[in-house]
C-alpha cells in the first residue's frame, strides 16, 4: 500500500481529533444528604450506590460535618467523577447525572450541592 503525503496528512488530523475528544477531566463537589435510617440502609451501603453513578469515580465522607437525629443522620460527601471529551460540562452533569443518580437511592435526599463544581486534574 503506497500512502501519499494528503493521505498521510489526513490520517494524522483523524488522529488529533480523536486525542481531542478523549480529553479527559475529573471534577468534585460536595454533596450534603439527608439519609432516613430505616430506608436508606448503612453508610458503606449508600457509599457504593452513589459510586454507582456514572462518572462518579470517589465518594469521600466527610464526618466532621455529620449529625445524627433520631430518624435522620445528615452526611456531608465529596464526590468525584469525570467527564471525558472537550465538550464535557460538569454543570450538565450535575443536573442530568448526579443528581437523578443521588434521588434513584432508596431513602436518600438532596439537602444541598455545591453548583461549582471544582476542577482537580485535566
Amino acid at each position: 500500500m503506497n500512502i501519499n503525503l494528503n493521505m498521510l496528512v489526513e490520517m494524522v488530523q483523524k488522529q488529533m481529533l480523536l486525542l481531542e475528544d478523549n480529553v479527559q477531566n475529573i471534577y468534585k463537589t460536595t454533596v450534603k444528604l439527608r439519609l432516613n435510617k430505616d430506608r436508606a440502609g448503612d453508610t458503606t451501603q449508600v457509599l457504593n450506590e452513589i459510586r454507582g453513578i456514572s462518572g462518579v469515580t470517589t465518594v469521600i465522607h466527610l464526618s466532621d460535618f455529620a449529625r445524627k437525629a433520631d430518624i435522620y443522620d445528615f452526611v456531608v460527601y465529596e464526590i468525584k467523577y469525570e467527564l471525558i471529551g472537550s465538550d464535557s460540562n460538569p454543570v450538565s452533569y450535575i443536573k442530568s447525572i448526579l443528581v437523578p443518580g443521588i434521588r434513584d437511592i432508596h431513602g436518600v435526599e438532596i439537602q444541598d450541592i455545591d453548583p461549582r463544581p471544582e476542577k482537580v486534574s485535566k
